[in-house]
């Protein structure tokens, strides 16, 4: 870039592969820097989002806003390479967290996008692999893809993502908000191992995804100062998590804090928040 040219004086093509380059965080500062950098950065988001569906649905944007109606989120593999600045490696498959009141609705949309359940319904609900907060799994192929749409056992689907074995994979996808509840550990490659204890009861193949994680270059970090720290209530919209808001200015009725209230009041209806405790630093 010529000395003295800012980036509002390269074309838009130019503007959109610089931003393509950053990692979710430093983006998400340059959408802050002014309105029209907000735009393109918006644009550059929701460019990448799409991408990532594209191998598993003809029309990413239908599947989204199915995302938001039902209340669903994606996590794994699929919701961590978000968050990465452009990487080598690919998702194994897309791993969908609903309620058991929006499974038909899924089922439907993947069958009309060519999936198949790997055997018939009755054989197919299986434990979603000793996942915590979940109660069965559904396996659908098309070809090489794959998608596991795994039931939630209360009325948050956010609740198995923040309660899995690693703060890798805390992180989620909506129709129009992306989370990451540990984002500076998330982009330097960083993650921790929760609880080893429950997960030894709740995930036996822990050193199995630990392997597959570090394949792709993620240091697991030891950050246990005192034999018995003290646990540190978390919550999504706190200030240590990131929301990505991918519907132009982030609007203050979106407030975690009210949805919060009408969680622990016992509301019925999915509300986009969560509890967790931290047994680490």
């Amino acid at each position: 870039m010529p000395s003295g040219t800012s980036l509002l004086d390269l074309y838009d093509e130019q503007i959109v592969t610089i931003l393509s380059q950053l990692d979710i965080r430093s983006l998400t500062l340059v959408r802050q820097s002014c309105h029209i950098l907000h735009w393109y950065g918006l644009f550059v988001l929701n460019m990448r989002y799409d991408a990532i569906l594209a191998p598993y649905v003809s029309v990413p944007n239908h599947f989204r806003r199915l995302l938001d109606v039902r209340n669903a989120f994606i996590g794994g593999s699929t919701a961590l390479h978000f968050f990465l600045v452009p990487i080598e490696w690919k998702p194994n498959g897309l791993d969908i967290f609903v309620r058991i009141d929006a499974v038909v609705s899924f089922l439907n949309f993947f069958h009309l996008e060519g999936y198949k359940r790997v055997v018939p319904w009755e054989e197919n609900v299986l434990p979603a692999r000793q996942l915590p907060c979940t109660e069965a799994s559904l396996k659908l192929v098309r070809g090489p893809r794959s998608v596991n749409i795994i039931i939630a056992t209360l009325e948050n689907p956010l609740d198995p993502i923040m309660h899995t074995w690693s703060t890798v994979v805390m992180n989620a996808l909506a129709g129009s908000r992306a989370i990451c509840a540990y984002p500076l550990r998330t982009i330097n490659n960083e993650a921790l191992i929760t609880r080893p204890l429950t997960i030894a009861l709740q995930w036996p193949s822990i050193s199995d995804e630990r392997r597959k994680y570090e394949s792709r270059n993620f240091q697991f970090v030891e950050n246990r100062t005192h034999p018995h720290p003290p646990s540190t209530c978390r919550r999504v919209g706190d200030e240590r998590c990131l929301v990505v808001n991918f519907e132009g200015f982030a609007r203050k009725p979106f407030s975690f804090w009210r949805y919060r209230e009408r969680w622990f009041r016992g509301a019925t209806n999915h509300t986009v928040t969560t509890l967790w405790y931290e047994h680490y630093n």
